[in-house]
């Protein structure tokens, strides 16, 4: 069955199977032939998926926070980025990982629309001005987008590098129900990228694609060696490399000008 074409590379995706999702909700996925891609057709069901913006059964956002923050710090670090610079965490869910990377030292500020800003208060972006930053990074985010040329469009106007956190579908594609990543159980994963998806990605706005093999991927114009890309994301050598790169931690300036806010709030 021929299904509508690919969101990545506009080839005509082949029907690839059905779920329920949410427990009540029909879903189609379609497969792109050329790209890997896999994405689900007319989700209807978004907006009460989304009636609470972390799912119930998202047990990882600390343990993300943690883990990821020792990775984007490396990549900072040693692959030649401005320590000093303005960073963005776009999709920030409750600003766990903005205060994880404030509190190691570098200056990011948090973006979401559909998630109450908790840990990051004070350190909200504003996207809609010219404003550019040095790195963008975006957590569990993009097998959540309907559109992902046209968010990555938006993401791509304000950096030239985009870290993010996806599991690369298995080739060949798992059958639905096969694969965890599918998640129907919380209707919001609708968009599944394979390695070269994401590399086609990166050719439409002029950037390369790193990937360190699992869920740590860039999109950036510049050019780092892919081994050194792997050594320095992947997760647990990243926990070793903090050992050896001390920062001044953003905390006991940041608790000062939240004093400040709220005396002048007060």
């Amino acid at each position: 069955m021929a299904g509508p074409r690919c969101k990545i590379c506009a080839a005509e995706t082949v029907f690839h199977g059905s779920g329920t999702v949410m427990g009540k909700h029909e879903a189609r996925y379609f497969a792109c032939p050329r790209c890997g891609f896999v994405s689900v057709e007319d989700p209807y069901w978004l907006a009460e998926a989304y009636s609470s913006p972390i799912a119930d059964v998202d047990l990882g956002s600390v343990w993300r926070a943690y883990r990821y923050s020792r990775s984007v710090k490396a990549l900072i670090n040693l692959c030649g980025f401005d320590r000093g610079g303005k960073f963005l965490d776009y999709g920030g869910g409750f600003g766990i990982f903005v205060r994880q990377m404030r509190d190691l030292g570098y200056d990011f500020r948090y973006y979401d629309s559909y998630c109450e800003n908790l840990f990051a208060r004070g350190f909200d972006a504003d996207i809609e001005g010219t404003e550019r930053f040095e790195m963008l990074t975006t957590f569990e985010v993009f097998e959540h987008l309907q559109d992902p040329l046209g968010t990555l469009e938006r993401l791509a106007s304000l950096t030239s590098t985009i870290v993010f956190s996806t599991a690369v579908i298995p080739s060949p594609a798992p059958k639905i129900g096969d694969w965890w990543y599918y998640l129907p159980v919380t209707g919001q994963h609708v968009s599944f990228y394979s390695h070269r998806s994401l590399e086609i990605i990166a050719e439409r706005f002029n950037m390369r694609s790193y990937s360190h093999g699992k869920e740590i991927h860039m999109l950036s114009s510049k050019a780092i060696p892919e081994p050194l890309f792997r050594l320095v994301s992947s997760p647990r050598l990243a926990k070793w490399l903090d050992l050896f790169m001390p920062g001044q931690t953003l905390l006991y300036r940041d608790f000062d000008s939240g004093i400040d806010r709220a005396g002048t709030a007060g």
